[in-house]
């Protein structure tokens, strides 16, 4: 089969691998900018995690989309978490204090592992979480992501990313897990990564 990638909201994603009744997991989900498309195009069913769960329209949450108040990290926090609300710039948002953001509002939320999550078949596995994303796929295990056939991740460079850690990790990492990786960047501060399942 050809493959055909596409793009909704900057996240590539091959259409070709997904299987007829698709299921999305959308890890900073906003305010499903992403996942009501795919929907739509695709149908299939969704869960969207978002920690400012208010940014989620009520009308969509009856479209095969389950919505639950959550962030996507790379541990087990026992404990709810703290998540940082920029009132200026909603959708930068994120459980990593920003030096560049002001008008902070801080909320206490659960959060879930890609082991939780990831349990069931998920055709693609699209992630914007504001700087998680480096840990969580440099750290990922394969009973974590057995499951999953496609990420598409957007990476924040800058100070959300960690000292010790380079797109080439991930890429490596990803790989031992059996994906094929593509990464394009799409600005001074993000990439775009693609990964796909070697069959």
């Amino acid at each position: 089969m050809e493959s055909k990638v596409i793009k909704i909201g900057g996240h590539p994603y091959d259409e070709s691998l997904l299987s007829s009744n698709p299921y999305l997991i959308d890890a900073g989900a906003f305010r499903g900018q992403f996942c009501l498309p795919f929907l739509k195009r695709h149908g299939g069913k969704a869960l969207c995690l978002e920690p400012n769960i208010a940014q989620f329209p009520v009308t969509w949450r009856d479209l095969n989309i389950v919505v639950k108040q959550a962030a996507l990290t790379a541990m087990d926090h026992k404990d709810d978490i703290e998540f940082n609300v920029y009132t200026d710039r909603l959708d930068c948002s994120s459980i990593f204090p920003r030096s560049d953001r002001g008008n902070i509002k801080k909320l206490k939320i659960p959060s879930v592992t890609l082991r939780e999550i990831c349990n069931i078949p998920v055709d693609l596995l699209k992630l914007n979480i504001e700087g998680e994303e480096w840990e969580l796929l440099c750290q990922a295990k394969h009973e974590d992501l057995a499951n999953v056939s496609q990420i598409a991740a957007e990476f924040h460079y800058g100070n959300l990313t960690p000292e010790n850690m380079k797109i080439e990790d991930v890429i490596a990492n990803l790989k031992s897990l059996g994906f094929e990786v593509d990464v394009k960047t799409t600005g001074p501060d993000h990439a775009e990564l693609q990964a796909w399942r070697v069959k």
